[in-house]
């Protein structure tokens, strides 16, 4: 479920063009992490091109580099509400 949530809420973080990066993630079978298959994925979850150059994302501020992060550092309580609630207790 936390890895689901942590896909949902990121979806809107994900840098796009045509939808290709963020509609491919992949959660794993044990829920541990979020895998984004596409070979120019790291390059755009780290901010810079081949040549060295910062990318310029298309909706940006919000779409961009290190997205699970930055989805974090807005909505953690969010994410700890959503789960507390799954497993039927209440977030601190």
């Amino acid at each position: 479920f936390l890895a689901s949530e942590v896909a949902r809420l990121s979806d809107p973080y994900v840098p796009m063009r045509d939808g290709t990066l963020k509609n491919t993630r992949i959660i794993a079978p044990d829920g541990r992490n979020i895998k984004y298959p596409q070979r120019y994925a790291k390059k755009q979850y780290e901010g810079v091109s081949k040549s060295g150059r910062p990318f310029r994302y298309n909706g940006a501020p919000m779409r961009g580099k290190e997205w699970d992060k930055r989805m974090m550092a807005d909505h953690a309580k969010d994410v700890e509400r959503s789960v507390a609630s799954f497993v039927g207790g209440k977030p601190k």
